[in-house]
């Protein structure tokens, strides 16, 4: 790829830079947007429990998505709208719109409830400057996920995507407990396969025709990254 980072989950990747120090907040627990609390437990078998707030890299923060962010992501889409269609499915207008990007969040915080999803906002110098999500979470024997993100065009090369992935790769096998995740690229996104390897993802194969991208089918390397600590979960 060139120095565009985005990472696909085969639903929702990003070039990282120096290293600095990780700081990690910890919220209350999850609401929705009605203002009811998930009542599954931390860690719990099969839904997620909280909406944690992530502290990254000094200057940048990853925080639980939620319908309020709609605005700032809609302008963030408009004004990376060249930039990403390279990396993205087509895009209808109506993506790029407040409307539509509060139907997206507000699904997403749906299939949250379900135990399926964990939406992110990532935050730079107090300005949204990507997404990352947690997808397609799968309980049972399998234990495993998918990672997606995007991050603004202005911030590349910063590490923001590195830092991210990381504290996302912590929730992943921490509170949640999962076993693995997997995080696909294109080909010649070359940035994001770089944010992988910063984190310890290994490449696991091709996947030819994967994803329809810009129009076309597109081959897709496929990465994951395993949890050496895991234990069994309860029941």
């Amino acid at each position: 790829m060139s120095n565009r980072p985005r990472c696909r989950s085969a639903s929702l990747c990003r070039q990282g830079a120096q290293h600095r120090r990780i700081e990690v907040s910890h919220p209350a627990a999850y609401k929705n947007p009605s203002g009811r609390r998930n009542p599954h437990p931390v860690g719990s078998n099969p839904t997620p429990a909280t909406r944690p707030g992530i502290v990254g890299r000094r200057g940048c923060r990853v925080a639980a998505g939620s319908s309020d962010d709609a605005v700032a992501v809609a302008s963030l889409l408009r004004t990376n709208r060249a930039f990403l269609a390279r990396w993205d499915p087509v895009r209808d207008d109506a993506w790029f719109t407040e409307k539509g990007q509060r139907a997206e969040l507000e699904q997403a915080l749906a299939r949250h409830d379900q135990g399926l999803v964990v939406p992110y906002v990532i935050h730079a110098d107090g300005q949204t400057v990507g997404r990352l999500n947690i997808n397609n979470i799968v309980r049972g024997a399998f234990q495993s996920a998918h990672l997606g993100y995007w991050v603004d065009q202005a911030i590349n090369g910063r590490g923001v995507a590195t830092a991210a992935v990381a504290e996302a790769v912590r929730r992943a096998f921490g509170e949640l407990q999962l076993h693995r995740l997997q995080a696909d690229t294109l080909v010649h996104n070359v940035a994001s396969q770089r944010v992988l390897a910063h984190n310890d993802f290994t490449r696991i194969g091709l996947a030819p025709r994967y994803l329809r991208i810009a129009g076309c089918w597109q081959d897709h390397l496929l990465h994951q990254r395993l949890n050496a600590q895991w234990t069994k979960l309860p029941g």
